[in-house]
């Protein structure tokens, strides 16, 4: 269970520096305001072809400064195969220009399938550039992977990592789009494991958004064929200040 207590910290006092920061007044002389703060809750089903069923709960928060750089972290726990899954996230992003939605981001993802049966663990570093569009966008970078199984060498798995998004509505009240990527904050694939997703976010107050996720699982890509690797279903609510 390596990394499990420490996972578990690292984002308890991330969420405890959500809750303690509080916002500068537009008044203030200081450099750094923070402009917004995030927490949420999910959770995840998932139906495919090699494990059969699993699914985690998870919980988030992110962290804006001057509304042009955001921090962000997560840790999940759930099964798969009747064995514990451990995933975790942290991330940074900057958008340096005011009026196109270019930016920098670099991302940390951790997964592992403890011990005794797989004693699996990847470790994903992520640059990535991405056009944060308000009806469309897309992203591209490049994934350096290790991984472990029980006490072999590490192995090195490099890949590239893209999506795209288009957004159907996107209003005050409702965002539904559609997806093609082979990473997420917690989940970072290759070239052969990628998905559709459809999402929404339905924004019942100012603060509090319910979150609506169907992921269409793919596996191949070779000679322009897909095929199907399975479902998966996630949802939950974040509440922003």
């Amino acid at each position: 269970m390596r990394c499990y207590g420490a996972g578990i910290m690292a984002v308890f006092l991330f969420f405890l520096c959500l809750s303690g920061i509080s916002a500068e007044s537009p008044e203030s002389s200081s450099a750094v305001q923070l402009t917004k703060k995030e927490l949420g809750f999910a959770v995840r089903g998932e139906y495919n072809r090699t494990f059969a069923s699993g699914g985690d709960f998870a919980l988030f928060g992110a962290l804006e400064l001057n509304e042009r750089y955001t921090f962000k972290a997560g840790f999940a726990l759930g099964n798969i195969d009747n064995d514990a899954e451990i995933k975790a996230f942290s991330s940074g992003h900057i958008s340096p220009f005011s009026k196109v939605p270019l930016c920098f981001n670099f991302s940390y993802m951790y997964y592992s399938l403890p011990e005794p049966i797989y004693d699996y663990h990847a470790h994903s570093l992520l640059p990535y550039l991405s056009l944060d569009g308000h009806w469309a966008g897309l992203a591209v970078g490049y994934n350096f992977r290790f991984i472990t199984f029980f006490d072999e060498p590490p192995m090195y798995e490099p890949a590239l990592a893209f999506l795209g998004y288009v957004n159907f509505l996107h209003n005050e009240k409702l965002r539904v789009g559609l997806s093609c990527a082979n990473f997420s904050e917690f989940y970072m694939g290759n070239m052969g494991a990628y998905s559709f997703k459809l999402s929404s976010d339905i924004h019942v107050t100012g603060r509090w958004t319910i979150l609506f996720e169907l992921e269409l699982l793919q596996s191949g890509g070779d000679g322009l064929t897909s095929t199907f690797y399975g479902i998966a279903y996630r949802g939950g609510v974040r509440f922003a200040w």
